[in-house]
């Protein structure tokens, strides 16, 4: 009962902090900050500092709003070998990998299907087409038209041509803020409720609630948010990819790789 109390005050807080910031449109997002080529810093905080990390952050961001909504529910449906190797790719630290993923933006019913590339310079590159749930697949596999948009991408990126196919590998659901810098071109992304499943199977997997995924996008790398992160304790973290993790937990359990001791210790 004490426990379930002290839960309550602390959504209570983080619910007044999320309603402390101005709101920032859609449309302006993505004239001030769409970011499709980024760095990415990923941190895990606890509610309680997720609380103190938004009070920090409240005067220099707005806070995305659509229709009154400022959490917002995604679901990603990923794609991989039969073999995993994207996933292998990242296990392995390469420093050239991708993920491609169909995204669903559920509380406004958009449909998007996404490739991104992560360079040698740490740089994430995201391409992106706007599509319906009815493109993504024909007779069961991965639509002609998407599997040339990630030919089209990689071959931009001079990787050879994907010799494994396309399949449907793991699904991601999760809820998410997202905060824009007031003055200069960052986004802060918080994702929180982070649950796995596989399609067609009754295997799924709930992340500790009370574990915040925090990912701070910027050309640099090196933000305000970053230094606070760092003043606070925090470090980036290289091994928190919701992907990597949820293949861990559904696909390979028990296999001890490089995202296994983020998920003992900090979920």
């Amino acid at each position: 009962m004490i426990g379930s109390v002290h839960s309550d005050i602390l959504r209570s807080g983080l619910n007044e902090r999320i309603c402390g910031f101005q709101p920032i449109s859609l449309e302006s997002l993505k004239s001030k900050a769409e970011l499709l080529q980024r760095r990415d810093n990923k941190y895990v905080l606890t509610t309680k500092d997720i609380i103190l990390f938004l009070q920090a952050a409240q005067e220099s961001y707005d806070i995305l709003e659509i229709n009154t909504i400022r959490q917002f529910t995604y679901y990603s449906q990923y794609f991989d070998s039969q073999d995993l190797h994207t996933h292998q790719d990242h296990n392995k630290g390469r420093r050239r990998r991708i993920k491609i993923r169909h995204r669903n933006y559920v509380d406004t019913n958009r449909h998007y299907f996404e490739v991104k590339v992560k360079g040698l310079r740490k740089m994430t590159q995201k391409y992106r087409l706007r599509i319906q749930p009815s493109d993504l697949f024909l007779d069961g596999a991965l639509h002609p038209k998407l599997q040339d948009f990630c030919q089209k991408t990689l071959h931009e990126h001079n990787y050879h041509i994907w010799p494994h196919g396309f399949f449907p590998s793991i699904i991601v659901h999760y809820n998410r803020l997202t905060l824009v810098a007031k003055d200069s071109n960052e986004r802060i992304t918080v994702d929180n409720g982070i649950a796995f499943s596989v399609t067609n199977t009754d295997q799924q997997y709930y992340l500790n609630d009370d574990r915040w995924v925090v990912e701070v996008k910027s050309f640099t790398g090196r933000t305000n948010m970053d230094r606070w992160m760092l003043r606070h304790g925090h470090r980036p973290m290289s091994k928190c990819s919701k992907y990597c993790m949820g293949i861990n937990l559904l696909k390979r359990p028990g296999v001890n790789n490089r995202f296994s001791p983020v998920l003992r210790r900090y979920f």
